[in-house]
């Protein structure tokens, strides 16, 4: 049975249900349709530790799960964005271990990070890496 709060018109209750009928509701037959898009798996933010500021240009990250070993850039230049994620493991589910460098910092590790699939493709993972500037 439709659950629906008081405050939904009776129209905008006539309209739930044709939706839910047109939409397959009820029919156990129905199939289901993924999305037309492959989800990123693994997306990357890069943050300097003592600042707290994003600072994704010039940094890289290699994602490695197994044999399978994946490049992740974010080129500095004009054109970059330091709140930019490097992202990767596009639609591949997996355990992935990771490693994010950028010139002048420590390179941060981060190991078994796990990818998990659904129905359609993948559930991204979102990380957050505060990489320790080199001491001269």
């Amino acid at each position: 049975m439709l659950n629906i709060k008081k405050t939904i018109s009776y129209s905008s209750f006539i309209t739930l249900l044709l939706l839910n009928v047109a939409c397959g509701g009820g029919n156990t037959e129905t199939q289901f349709v993924c999305p037309p898009y492959v989800a990123i798996g693994i997306s990357i933010q890069v943050y300097d530790k003592q600042t707290g500021f994003e600072m994704s240009c010039g940094a890289s990250a290699s994602i490695q799960e197994n044999n399978y070993i994946e490049e992740l850039v974010n080129p500095a230049g004009v054109e970059c964005n330091d709140s930019d994620a490097l992202t990767g493991a596009l639609g591949r589910a997996g355990i992935y271990d990771i490693k994010v460098s950028k010139q002048g910092y420590k390179d941060g590790f981060i190991s078994a990070v796990e990818v998990s699939s659904n129905r359609c493709t993948v559930n991204a993972v979102t990380l957050q890496v505060y990489l320790d500037k080199v001491k001269i």
